[in-house]
């Protein structure tokens, strides 16, 4: 995959909605508690083969922190923005979008990174994440039971604050992704 592959707009548009909304407050849906009882839905991950595999990335572009998690299964990152205050790194991994958060969820703060409160739809998933003096946010789509697109977007490490992105959150659940 190449950045040419990429569909028109696609790229503009996440930029666009990183700009636009990306330090303003998030929305938060609450849900009812489960009744006494009912057990507790969760959530299992499918058998994708992908999971077990090495990802390709051997090392992300600047000015992504060399130790960002890479997903397993992932192909190699191609830079599809890149300005003086944002970059944005694209690939596919063969996991599901399931397999994605968890992933987010237990490998990006094993590294040190903090999550932001961030949002899920039925075939999407995004999260800021922040480290002193780094921020950026992980958007990943799911395009098939096993497939999934991602966009990470980084913010230049002399910023320092958000002035992009949303900060993390010190919201105590980390579901979905810190709301």
């Amino acid at each position: 995959m190449n950045a040419r592959s990429l569909r028109p707009g696609l790229v503009a548009a996440v930029a666009g909605l990183l700009l636009a909304a990306g330090c303003s407050g998030a929305s938060s849906q609450t849900s009812a508690p489960p009744s006494v009882g009912q057990p507790s839905p969760r959530v299992t991950p499918s058998a994708c083969p992908g999971l077990h595999q090495p990802s390709a990335i051997r090392s992300w572009p600047r000015p992504v922190p060399a130790d960002l998690p890479r997903p397993p299964a992932s192909n190699r990152a191609v830079v599809a923005l890149s300005t003086e205050n944002l970059t944005v790194v694209q690939f596919t991994s063969s996991i599901s979008l399931a397999e994605g958060v968890l992933f987010v969820l237990d490998k990006y703060r094993k590294a040190g990174f903090t999550l932001g409160r961030g949002d899920a739809e039925f075939n999407q998933a995004d999260a800021p994440f922040a480290r002193t003096g780094f921020f950026g946010q992980v958007r990943i789509t799911g395009t098939g039971p096993c497939t999934t697109n991602w966009l990470v977007a980084v913010g230049a490490p002399r910023m320092g604050t958000c002035l992009l992105l949303r900060p993390p959150s010190a919201a105590a659940s980390p579901l979905p992704f810190g709301s």
